[in-house]
């Protein structure tokens, strides 16, 4: 009714509306002597669905009463159909999931007297397009590299399997190809998959960001390659100090006309190389603050003498402490290498 005591039909119409009520939609007649236009706005913007005048009759109730129940077996309908939805985007979200596990990330290489390996992969709550592997190549040299695929969901993960398939590609083309007694350059790796990939990541609309580097324990030198990834960390054992690798360059599928470069540092025993996606530096707080690479920087230099797997635990709680009860909005997925000084291995 809308003339009750303590709480009219208005107001506990708009307390339903408002309220998260089991059992899906509540149709809703008021019982009014009302008759005016700007009453039945009034009644209808508070929630009610139609009205019944006063003194009410059976059959405009029982006529009331049967649009109600079309309506409301039309919204049970309708919200089973949104539930079988609901669930096919979860079995969509679970192969996703497996894509991600069986095709984009890659185990480590086992640790030797060279090189020893550290990698995580936290995923977030949507299936995310960030990848990396190893090429273990002979005479004490690695390439590494990681990269992340634009958008969300099993596209993106589609996405970065397939530019993941065409770096394979793209190295025994050019082993196939070139003389046999070098190594192609890593430049030369990332230039053919840009090349080979580039206009059919265009016509998807779509992009990848590709750190890649080559580290060689033999020369000593650690060769970048940027592909609009985020900055590589160079943390340096002899003193603690770190330092960014940033080529400058476009992602893969920004455009057709990109040339890519080439970045060498040299390297010591015991320095570290730190690679990552951006759901590390961005991942934010309650208060919406990014954790930054200010903050990853920080903490390398502040336990730069303990192992990469320490180092990615901290940097994992470190991350956690400062989203809090925040989900990852990107995958939290980083590589650590530490260079070592033996001569054992490969």
């Amino acid at each position: 009714d809308w003339l009750m005591p303590a709480l009219d039909g208005i107001a506990l119409c708009k307390r339903i509306r408002a309220a998260a009520l089991p059992g899906g939609y509540v149709y809703l007649i008021l019982l009014t002597s009302k008759t005016e236009r700007e009453d039945r706005r009034a009644g209808l913007a508070a929630g009610a669905d139609d009205f019944l005048v006063k003194p009410p009759d059976r059959d405009s109730l029982t006529e009331r009463l049967g649009v109600a129940e079309r309506i409301l077996t039309m919204e049970a309908k309708l919200r089973e159909a949104n539930e079988l939805l609901d669930r096919r985007r979860q079995h969509e979200i679970e192969i996703g999931g497996t894509i991600q596990r069986a095709l984009l990330m890659a185990r480590a290489p086992e640790a030797n007297g060279r090189f020893e390996f550290a990698v995580m992969n936290v995923p977030s709550s949507q299936i995310d397009g960030d990848f990396f592997d190893f090429f273990v190549h002979q005479q004490g040299v690695v390439d590494v590299f990681v990269g992340d695929a634009m958008g969300k969901g099993v596209p993106a993960a589609l996405v970065g399997a397939g530019t993941k398939s065409y770096m394979l590609r793209a190295l025994g083309t050019l082993l196939a190809e070139g003389d046999r007694s070098r190594l192609p350059r890593p430049v030369e790796i990332v230039q053919k998959l840009h090349d080979g990939l580039s206009e059919q990541l265009m016509r998807l609309s779509s992009f990848v960001t590709l750190g890649y580097a080559r580290l060689d324990a033999i020369a000593r030198t650690a060769t970048f390659v940027d592909a609009g990834h985020t900055k590589s960390i160079h943390l340096r054992n002899a003193d603690g100090s770190t330092e960014t690798v940033d080529g400058g360059h476009f992602p893969i599928g920004f455009t057709e006309k990109e040339v890519y470069g080439e970045i060498v540092r040299r390297f010591d025993d015991g320095d570290l190389f730190c690679f990552y996606s951006d759901g590390v530096t961005e991942a934010q707080s309650r208060e919406g603050e990014l954790f930054g690479i200010e903050r990853l920087t920080a903490l390398l230099r502040e336990h730069h003498s303990e192992s990469p797997s320490g180092l990615l635990y901290r940097l994992r709680e470190a991350v956690r402490e400062h989203t809090g009860d925040r989900p990852l909005d990107d995958d939290f997925t980083c590589v650590m290498v530490r260079v070592g000084g033996g001569a054992v291995g490969w």
